[in-house]
């Protein structure tokens, strides 16, 4: 990293941070899905990214039986590092910014978010508790299994997409289903 006198790159402010040292000046660090929401919302998105949804447009279990096919899913996937890739990307990218890789959410998040949906997650806790836990401890399991694989990631900054609040997660489902695992007791 350069002598803090010289101009550092973005990048070296990032990485500056990361690692508690002091930048010349603080990093503007941009999140893509803000950048895409902003270019649709005022119409400039480039062509070549229009028409893109970035997001779920559906939830992957609609109903009781679509448990058994996610969990089928979650048992037989491969977790293949693409660590490759990113480091391809950091060296397309050069001293212009920070490849930042992302987890998944932690397991509570993702079945909240990207399995059930907020008042389907809610109604299984009560409804189909046994169902819920066995898919939280699956994607578990899955999340172990990709933080082991982590550990070769030649990257000193690793992002979950989780923004925990109280609004979807009080105190008693925080204590239960997320605390564990970002490493809270």
């Amino acid at each position: 990293m350069p002598d803090n006198k010289q101009k550092m790159t973005m990048h070296d402010r990032v990485a500056a941070v990361l690692q508690g040292e002091k930048p010349d000046r603080l990093p503007f660090i941009d999140r893509m899905e803000i950048w895409y929401k902003s270019k649709c919302q005022d119409d400039t998105i480039p062509e070549k990214y229009s028409g893109i949804e970035p997001y779920l447009t559906q939830h992957l279990i609609k109903e009781e039986t679509d448990y058994r096919t996610a969990e089928y899913i979650i048992e037989h996937a491969e977790i293949v590092p693409r660590f490759e890739k990113i480091l391809e990307d950091e060296y397309d990218l050069g001293d212009n910014g920070f490849v930042v890789p992302c987890l998944h959410r932690i397991p509570f998040q993702q079945a909240l978010l990207e399995y059930l949906g907020e008042i389907p997650l809610f109604t299984a806790l009560y409804e189909s508790p046994r169902e819920l836990d066995r898919l939280i401890n699956l994607l578990d399991q899955q999340l172990m299994e990709i933080l082991h694989r982590l550990s070769d990631l030649p990257s000193i900054y690793v992002e979950f997409g989780d923004n925990l609040d109280g609004m979807m997660t009080n105190p008693k489902l925080f204590e239960k289903l997320s605390a564990s695992v970002i490493g809270i007791k």
